[in-house]
């Protein structure tokens, strides 16, 4: 099964905050906006026997730690296991971390099961359940006595199926009995694995089981053995036929037991006795081979625990593009659906990593979740934190959480922004009146972008320009105010021309980055430009656009004819004058002015001391600053 939502509350700095999750999700934000606290919520809901300390808790919501995750996408085997808690496809499971013992490391699954039930479900000690079903059973019509714990779940289980009317959606405790067991079995065929960004070397190379690559393939191994139909009859068999030889009945002796005890514990307590219950736990465990890699680095042979974090995260990522291609040539008749799942959470993946190799991984990550292995029927997710434009692009912005951290009143609120690909495409269609594009048909649209717009998705304030002279021109700009709009978090990113504004300007602002537009108006020129016109201005939230807008507004900008037009029409001869100074000063030609933002700046400096005034170029700068 795969992770489809995340709800966690009262975790370190995040009161409450909601997402929603891709095959392949990239938590975008800046230093402690909380993309180190998501990842660690879902660890926390995995990990057996998670450790929290005092500091995890929310300032404010101190008394538990409450993690949600709704699953889709689940397997075979795992609808079977979740029997009726499993709801439209979707499984919907609670995890309550808390200081209170009888809730602490608790499972609750959001089911329709019958009320009464709740609370035997929630009992931790098996007689105890037993006895309090039996109870039921006096009053409920359908009902058999139970003999043990295990009777009584598969009893209240059949009686559900049979009487559906009967139930309601509720939160139940113990739905999957004790944590551990629960645990086990929401593990059985989904694993997870994290990847941290800066581990304690020392530390987890004296434990080959923390080795992030070996824990990895170890898993893999694992699953691939389990999915295999062979190793599953083998398993079932051994297990039924081990059940059989040790079940307490076989062996009278154990029946003695109570007696013996009754009748010693008599001496002391004539009215008591002593009743010894023998209950099933795991019988048989498997192991299968484990890997063990070793590195070969200039003539020196070692394993690769002990050898350095990067080159560990280099092997993983390593494994992880094999994988890729492995799957991307299969051609097994093997599996024809996933039997098993793998997510993968990583942070920071580009530390370490050279720019061309992060493109590469970032490439791998998306392979390998595009589909599961038909030979081994593995499927994977991966869920990563990065601060790279290397591992985000325009095509996509659907996979991309923008998380922003704000303070309100005194209070840390998350805003955690996205949005889907259909969403998008519906906004356009309605926008164009025209029927919407399938999704594979409006993203390969986005394909025509460069990689220099990717830098918007880590920007405090984007401003859109339509060419690399109005990027250096805005540049030279900021330079003149003796301001730095890149220290400011401000990205200026051309799109190579207006008609390809259109989808980042929205993009941006819908993933909760202020963009401002800027472009040239192009007055009396084709209808083409003036539908582009229209639409920017749309975007920008203008209800009747203009076909050729002119002058400084809100959201956008537009120049009459084009932003250069503008600046020579502003300075007439003394642009000119100062061209040709700038030029003679950096060696520059005059056709390379506008390209260079220094020089624009020099430009634009000699002409403010002129005394020219640039009244759309500081309405621009004063209407960005107030996004």
């Amino acid at each position: 099964m795969q992770v489809r939502s995340l709800e966690v509350s009262g975790l370190r700095s995040i009161r409450n905050a909601k997402l929603t999750f891709d095959d392949v999700t990239v938590l975008i934000g800046g230093n402690n906006a909380g993309k180190s606290t998501i990842l660690h919520a879902l660890r926390l809901f995995f990990d057996a026997a998670p450790k929290v300390t005092k500091d995890d808790f929310h300032k404010r919501t101190t008394e538990s730690i409450e993690i949600v995750i709704t699953f889709d996408n689940l397997t075979n085997s795992e609808v079977e296991e979740f029997g009726s808690a499993v709801v439209d496809g979707k499984l919907t499971i609670s995890r309550t971390l808390s200081n209170d013992k009888d809730s602490n490391l608790t499972y609750s699954v959001r089911a329709r099961t019958y009320p009464p039930f709740n609370a035997i479900r929630a009992e931790s000690n098996k007689n105890a359940m037993r006895t309090a079903f039996n109870r039921l059973v006096d009053i409920t019509d359908g009902l058999e006595r139970a003999a043990n714990a295990d009777q009584v779940v598969e009893r209240m289980d059949a009686w559900e199926r049979a009487n559906p009317d009967k139930l309601s959606f509720s939160y139940v405790r113990g739905f999957f009995g004790a944590p551990n067991v629960a645990n086990g079995k929401l593990r059985k065929k989904t694993n997870l694995h994290f990847i941290p960004a800066v581990a304690n070397v020392p530390e987890e190379t004296s434990d080959t089981k923390r080795s992030p690559i070996i824990s990895l393939l170890a898993d893999i191994a694992r699953q691939t053995y389990e999915n295999r139909q062979e190793v599953k009859d083998f398993i079932e068999k051994t297990e039924s036929d081990f059940e059989g030889i040790v079940a307490p009945e076989n062996f009278p002796q154990l029946g003695k037991i109570s007696e013996r005890l009754t009748s010693t514990i008599k001496k002391y307590y004539s009215e008591s006795r002593l009743v010894a219950d023998w209950q099933s736990e795991e019988g048989v465990k498997f192991s299968f081979p484990q890997p063990v890699i070793m590195v070969e680095d200039g003539g020196f042979l070692s394993g690769l625990e002990h050898v350095g974090h990067g080159l560990q995260r280099a092997a993983l990522f390593s494994v992880i593009e094999f994988l890729a291609e492995s799957s991307a040539m299969s051609n097994d008749e093997g599996f024809d659906e996933a039997q098993s799942d793998i997510v993968l959470l990583i942070e920071e993946p580009e530390i370490y990593q050279h720019p061309h190799k992060q493109k590469l991984i970032s490439d791998a990550f998306r392979k390998v979740c595009h589909s599961y292995s038909k030979s081994t029927g593995i499927r994977f997710q991966v869920v990563f934190a990065t601060h790279s434009e290397k591992f985000v692009d325009i095509e996509n912005f659907h996979t991309a959480r923008i998380i922003r951290r704000q303070t309100v009143e005194d209070d840390v609120v998350h805003n955690i922004s996205a949005m889907t690909i259909g969403e998008c495409s519906r906004y356009f269609a309605e926008l164009l009146q025209r029927a919407p594009m399938p999704d594979h048909s409006f993203r390969a649209k986005l394909h025509i972008f460069s990689r220099e717009i990717c830098e918007g998705f880590f920007a405090r304030k984007i401003i859109l320009v339509e060419g690399v002279t109005d990027k250096a021109i805005l540049e030279g700009v900021y330079g003149s105010f003796q301001r730095g709009n890149l220290a400011e978090g401000i990205v200026i990113v051309s799109v190579d021309g207006k008609t390809k504004m259109d989808k980042p300007f929205y993009i941006f602002n819908k993933l909760g980055i202020p963009t401002y537009a800027v472009f040239d108006s192009d007055a009396n020129s084709n209808e083409k430009k003036t539908v582009a016109n229209k639409i920017l201005q749309q975007i920008a939230g203008v209800d009747e656009p203009e076909e050729f807008p002119n002058g400084c507004f809100d959201r956008f900008a537009a120049f009459e004819r084009n932003l250069e037009g503008y600046t020579k029409h502003v300075c007439g001869e003394q642009w000119h004058r100062a061209f040709e100074t700038v030029a003679n000063d950096l060696e520059l030609h005059l056709s390379d002015i506008c390209k260079t933002p220094l020089a624009v700046s020099k430009v634009v400096e000699l002409l403010r001391a002129e005394g020219v005034q640039f009244q759309m170029f500081d309405e621009i700068v004063a209407k960005v600053d107030a996004l």
